[in-house]
């Protein structure tokens, strides 16, 4: 292990993760294998999809990987599309002020819902973040007729964080209490665009609850390593097992 630390060291780890001391850097490549070994996921593509997360939501490497697997165990990479989902998208809820346990748990409720990409659930909440800021008079009067007021909503949704995560609260309940069905689908394309047509106002409602399963600590990771070594402590025993049956017992 001295000798790990002893020559230079420039791998993906270091390339992604530049600001991180070496042993960070090695724990972060076991990481990656670890999830390319169990759900396939190319090492740099992971190494950038952590990295995004750390950057956004301020979590550990230990942290973003767990979610990552987690995610993947409750199928929100069926379609190839998550760690992409992760790269362009984290920026938006994070403007929004969401964590990243709220960005996967509002995925895995949009999933559930029967959206099969997430891409288009993180798409409609970056068109939602848009829109909610543009100050244009479709969103306005969006606003308005929700029951809100116009100024104070707009200017929350520009402070971002803990406002703008109060704003999405109060606007996308206003919206999916609505009795009116016509009111509330043109409100909605007012607000989501196109994405609440792909959707709909169900895919929609799922998206926005924040509660959920997936939780940001590294029990994830570590339950896949325990199952990875009982799994190779198994593969040394039929191993054994093998030789003394062929090898030592005809001797």
């Amino acid at each position: 292990l001295s000798a790990l630390f002893s020559i230079p060291l420039f791998t993906p780890s270091t390339m992604f993760f530049p600001a991180v001391d070496r042993l960070d850097c090695v724990l972060s490549a076991e990481d990656a294998l670890l999830i390319k070994n169990n759900f396939g996921f190319e090492v740099n593509e992971s190494f950038r999809s952590a990295k995004m997360m750390m950057d956004q939501f301020g979590i550990s490497a230990d942290t973003a990987y767990s979610l990552i697997a987690q995610g993947a165990q409750y199928g929100l990479d069926k379609n190839g599309d998550l760690l992409d989902t992760i790269n362009e998208y984290s920026v938006h809820f994070k403007q929004l002020g969401f964590n990243s346990e709220e960005m996967f748990n509002m995925l895995n409720n949009g999933a559930k819902s029967g959206t099969f990409s997430v891409d288009k659930l993180g798409d409609a909440i970056k068109e939602f973040g848009i829109r909610t800021k543009d100050g244009s008079d479709g969103t306005m009067t969006a606003f308005q007729q929700l029951g809100l007021d116009a100024n104070s909503i707009s200017a929350e949704f520009a402070k971002g964080g803990a406002d703008g995560k109060k704003a999405f609260i109060d606007v996308t309940n206003a919206l999916n209490n609505m009795k009116d069905p016509l009111q509330q689908n043109q409100i909605g394309v007012a607000l989501f665009g196109t994405m609440w047509e792909d959707l709909g106002k169900d895919g929609i409602k799922a998206l926005t609850d924040t509660n959920g399963e997936l939780i940001s600590t590294d029990d994830a990771l570590k339950k896949i390593k325990a199952n990875d070594m009982q799994s190779l402590t198994m593969s040394f025993k039929k191993i054994k097992n093998s030789i003394v049956a062929d090898v030592l017992l005809p001797l």
